[in-house]
């Protein structure tokens, strides 16, 4: 057989396959997708207190991020400065400790660390040889539950009044002090 013949066949039983599969809908709609977890929405402080927990038991006392610095709806930060010689294997051993108090193994982000729990997400990345001049490297662990959004920006703080004519701007004590004439 020429390749000509050849790919004309192939052609021919792919327009059969098609024929035959278009004739129904490949994507049937099936309803909504299943929620990503089960059970009810966990409490952002319960899981920011287990997770802390787990990990100061590793060694690695992590301090919660302010609110006010985080751009996104049920987001959380866990931070601190360690040895970066250890650091890595600190957490390991903080993320190990969470599954024994039911987090379990979350999506594969390599070279990431990820941890799941009701509707939330831990995630945090190894910090490597990323340490700076004293030898030190900074671990943020991030917490984000299931359909965070970003927050509404905060009211913008109304504009200064404008000076008028009647303010006055001069100091009267300025002429009375010797050090500044």
């Amino acid at each position: 057989m020429h390749i000509r013949t050849r790919i004309q066949a192939a052609v021919l039983a792919a327009v059969a396959v098609v024929a035959a599969v278009g004739c129904s809908h490949p994507l049937a709609d099936l309803g909504p997708l299943p929620p990503r977890y089960s059970g009810p929405p966990l409490e952002a402080d319960l899981v920011v207190r287990e997770l802390s927990e787990s990990l100061g038991e590793a060694g690695l006392g992590l301090v919660r991020a302010s609110q006010v610095h985080i751009p996104t709806q049920c987001t959380e930060h866990l931070t601190g400065t360690y040895p970066a010689a250890t650091a890595d294997a600190a957490l390991k051993d903080g993320f190990s400790r969470a599954r024994k108090r039911g987090w379990q193994d979350g999506p594969d982000m390599r070279p990431a660390l990820t941890l799941s729990k009701g509707n939330w997400t831990a995630m945090a990345q190894p910090a490597g040889d990323n340490g700076d001049d004293s030898g030190n490297t900074t671990i943020l662990v991030t917490l984000v539950c299931y359909g965070s959004t970003s927050k509404p920006l905060p009211n913008s703080p109304s504009p200064a009044p404008s000076p008028t004519a009647d303010d006055d701007y001069e100091n009267d004590d300025y002429e009375d002090d010797p050090d500044l004439t």
